[in-house]
């Protein structure tokens, strides 16, 4: 395979850090090549430098065997390579037409003469290659993600790219879009097109790419064919640690609780009818939850995991079924009832449902129980404020400069701590966790992880709803399994290994 790309020793320093120690890498013709690693590994930076984002403190880059020096993403443009990050948001008043030509190779007084029909004209083989159907006078601002991930490739294309860099393209889309963004890499791929593909799922590795490279602490660690290398070899990897501590640190950390006589919650024969025309009716599910004793909740896309967490709140109307908390039966008709039975949900999506991103992390951890710890109810004690949420961030191991930066300047995986510790500060009974390790990187993973066990062993019941069925498997005492709304059954964990539980999930209803 004749390379198109090679980097040879590139380092990368930033104060108080080096990003970058002396990588190598190279890119084959219509290869993709994916890069792995945990947050702060550099994969980032590797792809900024090779883009001339970033200039690199030592190292080469040859493209087409010939040494080159990057120093701007036009240059890096005139060499074929580019671009394409997680959304296109820095033109977002541009029409596609006019973001897709805005760099290309058109003259400066050819662009001002074009009309935006002419340009639309010239970028409809590219949209049309890359299978979106959609007015190319539509805004950047107006799109859905997987649309702006697919014009950015458009562009590329049209600005004659033969490298493309893909920095997390997946990150915000569904199942059946990332079906479609890597039969467009395929494509690419018969056209001689390269591809460096960022992510940090391990599943797509094994579903589009040739070679992966890992990275840990800015070092290269190794390069390895994809049919070479397991999933379980990749994770060790990239944490540097024994599959077996990712798997089961859930298990070494829970105690066995004594189940008691009388249920912490019991659910009979629910029945939902959904708020919204997406959602899944749930339909007769029953099942107990005991003190210190996580009940994990599984299926495929549209098995009713969310609904059932909502319901469990009031965010979803029972038309059917009972509910008890510790043996007594209760209604309940939204959030607020939910709490008084201390049940409380931890959303699936963090940033807009479970955190106030621009207040601190102090501040997001006491704003749910606000009112009960302010002086006379009415002002408030920022002394007991800032010991409250110290203790959080000791705890559960919350990595942030201070309480008070901003929560939208940490990592996916401390956010999900800030949202666990907001919940316990509300002294909660019930946790409903809705896929609570999801887009986080593996050592995140893993601290979650530990937490979820630590509270069961601390006496929480704890319901986790998660497609993550290894997830699933290592967390939980007991697993529902859920489709189209309906209980496929309800097992002890001992009664299920991976396989078994693979098949329930492609069960026939």
């Amino acid at each position: 395979m004749p390379l198109l790309l090679q980097t040879r020793g590139i380092v990368k320093k930033f104060p108080g850090t080096i990003a970058l120690k002396g990588v190598d890498f190279d890119l084959g013709v219509g290869e993709v090549h994916v890069l792995v690693g945990q947050n702060g590994a550099g994969k980032s930076t590797f792809l900024k430098i090779i883009n001339g984002i970033l200039t690199p403190d030592d190292g080469e880059i040859y493209v087409n065997g010939a040494k080159v020096f990057i120093d701007s993403p036009m240059k890096a443009k005139k060499l074929g390579i580019t671009l394409t990050h997680q959304e296109a948001t820095l033109t977002p008043n541009l029409t596609i037409a006019e973001y897709m030509f805005l760099t290309a190779k058109i003259s400066r007084k050819s662009f001002a003469l074009l009309r935006n029909s002419e340009l639309a004209e010239l970028g409809k083989k590219y949209l049309e290659f890359v299978g979106l159907s959609v007015n190319p006078m539509t805004k950047i601002k107006d799109l859905r993600a997987a649309e702006k991930q697919l014009v950015q490739v458009a562009r590329a294309l049209a600005e004659g790219g033969k490298v493309i860099c893909m920095d997390e393209p997946t990150s915000a889309l569904t199942k059946s879009e990332v079906l479609h963004l890597f039969n467009v890499i395929r494509e690419l791929k018969k056209k001689d097109v390269s591809v460096i593909l960022v992510t940090h799922k391990i599943d797509e590795v094994f579903e589009i790419g040739d070679r992966v490279t890992v990275l840990r602490d800015g070092e290269k660690i190794g390069t390895f064919n994809v049919s070479e290398v397991t999933h379980e070899k990749l994770v060790e990897l990239m944490i540097g640690k024994p599959l077996v501590e990712f798997y089961e640190v859930g298990m070494a950390a829970k105690k066995k609780v004594e189940i008691q006589a009388t249920p912490l919650l019991e659910v009979r024969n629910l029945y939902t009818t959904p708020s919204l025309p997406i959602e899944v009716p749930l339909k007769g599910l029953s099942f107990t939850l005991y003190k210190g004793e996580i009940l994990g909740v599984t299926g495929l896309l549209g098995a009713g995991k969310t609904e059932l967490g909502k319901a469990l709140i009031g965010m979803e109307k029972i038309t059917r079924g009972e509910i008890y908390i510790e043996g007594k039966r209760v209604r309940i008709g939204n959030p607020v009832d939910a709490r008084k039975y201390g049940i409380f949900y931890l959303p699936e999506d963090r940033n807009r449902e479970g955190l106030v991103l621009l207040l601190s992390v102090r501040d997001n951890i006491v704003l749910p129980s606000i009112t009960s710890i302010c002086k006379l109810h009415l002002l408030r004690d920022l002394k007991l404020e800032q010991r409250i949420a110290d203790w959080y961030i000791k705890r559960l191991r919350i990595v942030a400069p201070s309480p008070e930066v901003r929560v939208d300047n940490l990592s996916g995986g401390n956010k999900q701590k800030v949202v666990i510790a907001k919940t316990l500060e509300t002294r909660p009974k019930i946790l409903i966790l809705d896929e609570p390790t999801f887009g986080i990187d593996i050592s995140a993973k893993m601290e979650i992880r530990r937490i979820i066990a630590e509270l069961a062993s601390g006496g929480y019941g704890i319901i986790l709803l998660s497609s993550d069925i290894d997830e699933v498997l290592a967390l939980s005492d007991k697993v529902l399994v859920l489709k189209d709304g309906v209980q496929i059954g309800l097992y002890q964990r001992e009664e299920l290994d991976r396989d078994k539980l693979i098949k329930l999930l492609g069960a026939k209803v």
